[in-house]
């Protein structure tokens, strides 16, 4: 399975975001995507941190089926100079991913990263509301 990233510099922010779609209906599919989604997050954590990172922040917006992830601050409200967004469209109307499923997948790939070990972050999980987070 291949992602196909489209990335935009922002001028007015200074900020870079990579987006990709993935329309399935297949579990493994999507956790592909979400694998990939994370892995390209990872690759950009050189350039994304600063003296105030702390977080390494996955949003999931289940209404829209978006996973947002990025390097954050203490307050959670900064994002970093890279952004990246996948959306996860599901084929048959009426079907919803599985909210348990993303923050598990994405937990799975960060413990066994040894790129991603190698920074000092706190991985976090939101479901759209960065105050209410849960440690991945």
């Amino acid at each position: 399975m291949s992602i196909e990233w489209v990335s935009t510099r922002h001028t007015e922010k200074t900020q870079y975001s990579h987006q990709a779609y993935c329309k399935s209906n297949d579990n493994n599919i999507l956790k592909q995507a979400v694998n990939r989604t994370v892995e390209k997050a990872i690759g950009y954590l050189d350039e994304n941190i600063r003296d105030d990172s702390m977080y390494f922040l996955v949003e999931w917006k289940a209404e829209d089926s978006s996973l947002t992830i990025f390097v954050s601050d203490d307050t959670k409200q900064s994002e970093s100079l890279h952004i990246v967004h996948c959306t996860l469209d599901c084929l048959a109307k009426g079907d919803h991913i599985d909210t348990d499923n993303i923050q598990y997948w994405t937990r799975d790939l960060l413990t066994t990263s040894a790129d991603f070990i190698r920074f000092s972050l706190v991985a976090i999980f939101s479901q759209g509301n960065r105050k209410q987070t849960v440690l991945l």
